[in-house]
């Protein structure tokens, strides 16, 4: 398939290598965003075979990320990577089997598989954790959100989703969890506030409480141990950190409409 995979970046020397060898049997075009890193994550995608072009000044967020680097794919159908992420060999083959059968109002869900300091987490609504990654830009996108970005499914969308995950090695250790929790938390904020929508403090240790009942409890994070415990009081912690960005990012705003959520 006439296929483009393409992957953001920001200083990710230690992880770019091995996500684009996990995609080179597609025997498609590889397209790396970059975001000024200042590492060899450039050097590394180039000498792979990878087409590597910068992120402009005025593209803000994941999803303007996204739709940018879609907008200069030589396909229309493109596939989505994380640089933490890896396609096995099974999804390869899975991926493959569709050759000539996509339609263009088709757009692909892949299972995800996360894991959490090295432990896959199977349950705490982490998988299959579907995500849409895979379709053909004439018929959608991905929207502009800052981040928790997603492709919206137009009417007469064809749905197909795969067996086989993508693996997901996105926390290897505590300091890249807070890490990467921080700033989604902080853009998740910023993008609430945009929207008009505002909270209030007496809210939020109530949010966080039901957060940690509904992965641990609701979800089944008990069903994966002393991990699924670590993540649903971490989670507790990452909900509240979301609402305390939206209640201040709406009140610098000055935003008075309430969140309905």
């Amino acid at each position: 398939m006439e296929l483009t995979v393409i992957i953001l970046t920001h200083n990710e020397e230690l992880r770019i290598r091995d996500c684009i060898k996990s995609a080179m049997p597609l025997d498609a075009q590889i397209l790396v965003l970059d975001e000024h890193s200042t590492d060899a994550t450039c050097s590394i995608a180039r000498s792979l075979g990878a087409r590597v072009i910068d992120v402009p000044a005025d593209v803000k967020g994941f999803g303007h990320k996204r739709r940018f680097a879609v907008s200069k794919a030589n396909t229309d159908l493109v596939l989505h990577l994380d640089s933490d992420e890896r396609i096995t060999k099974e999804l390869v083959d899975e991926l493959k089997d569709l050759t000539g059968k996509l339609s263009e109002n088709t757009v692909i869900e892949i299972p995800r598989l996360t894991y959490l300091f090295g432990t896959p987490i199977r349950h705490c609504g982490w998988y299959p954790d579907f995500k849409r990654r895979l379709y053909d830009r004439r018929h959608t996108d991905f929207d502009e959100k800052l981040v928790h970005e997603d492709v919206p499914l137009p009417d007469d969308t064809k749905v197909i989703r795969l067996k086989n995950p993508l693996l997901h090695y996105s926390y290897p250790n505590l300091e890249s969890f807070w890490r990467k929790q921080a700033v989604y938390a902080a853009l998740w904020g910023e993008n609430r506030a945009r929207a008009g929508r505002t909270t209030s403090l007496a809210m939020i240790p109530l949010r966080s409480l039901f957060c940690f009942i509904r992965t641990y409890v609701f979800r089944k994070g008990f069903l994966d141990g002393r991990a699924g415990l670590w993540l649903s009081i971490a989670n507790m912690g990452y909900e509240a950190a979301k609402y305390l960005s939206l209640y201040q990012c709406s009140k610098d705003s000055g935003t008075k409409s309430k969140d309905p959520d």
